[in-house]
């Protein structure tokens, strides 16, 4: 099982770095010259193999590369309340794009878990399992934008050249995910968007009520939906820049 290192200095977050890595040797270290050292005052060795978990408020964000130049046989993977998404990132390396205060955060944990569980299994990072998956946000994201581009109409033309088709009927928002606008859809699709799923889960009731009751020709009333899709927009364009994608 993979050695496990963290730099932390908050005592709850240690626990907490504990509970997320289960089993695994967890050992806490400190980061001073880009070097990184035990409690015991004792310098990891430069052939030390292992995982570090980093915090970035007790360790500069720019330090990656330096530590991994130290240490090649290291992962470093540090995180921040503030997100990441133009941190250093390297083949041993990474900054996470999303904001994580802490190692309780629900999506980071799993993620790290899975992670972990990879590398594991094939002795190789894959950072990506870190980050959330934005197909289905940046999916939702054109739906809104395009609804409100056209004014909640079928399809508006630009300068008699660009034609936008929006998503007017309750069925059209739920097929980029191939579900069917009910309870059972939403359901599929907010736990396809990780932290934008709060923001979404509402709107996209709403439009599943919608439909249920208005049959298959059930469209969005612009003068209904306009306020609660533009928000979910701004919501969503946030989510989207902390990953550091688009």
């Amino acid at each position: 099982m993979t050695d496990i290192y963290i730099i932390d200095d908050d005592t709850q977050n240690r626990r907490d770095w504990g509970a997320l890595t289960g089993s695994a040797r967890l050992t806490s270290v400190s980061c001073t010259g880009y070097r990184l050292t035990q409690e015991d005052g004792r310098e990891l060795l430069d052939g030390t193999s292992g995982v570090v978990f980093i915090h970035e408020p007790y360790c500069p964000k720019d330090a990656l590369p330096y530590i991994s130049k130290n240490y090649p046989n290291l992962v470093l993977i540090q995180i921040s309340g503030a997100g990441l998404p133009n941190g250093p990132r390297g083949d041993r390396y990474w900054s996470v794009g999303r904001a994580v205060g802490k190692p309780t955060d629900e999506m980071f944990a799993k993620r790290a878990q899975d992670f972990l569980r990879d590398y594991d299994k094939v002795g190789t990072p894959i950072f990506r399992r870190l980050e959330p998956n934005v197909e289905p946000i940046l999916a939702l994201r054109l739906l809104c934008e395009a609804w409100l581009a056209t004014g909640g109409r079928s399809s508006k033309t630009f300068d008699n050249q660009i034609t936008i088709h929006a998503p007017t009927k309750a069925a059209d928002w739920f097929m980029p995910f191939q579900v069917s606008p009910n309870e059972e859809g939403v359901k599929a699709i907010i736990e396809l968007l990780g932290d934008a799923r709060e923001d979404t889960e509402a709107l996209l009731k709403a439009i599943a009520g919608l439909r249920s009751r208005n049959g298959e020709a059930a469209t969005l009333v612009p003068s209904l939906f306009r306020k609660s899709i533009s928000d979910l927009l701004q919501k969503l364009r946030s989510h989207s820049s902390t990953t550091g994608v688009f």
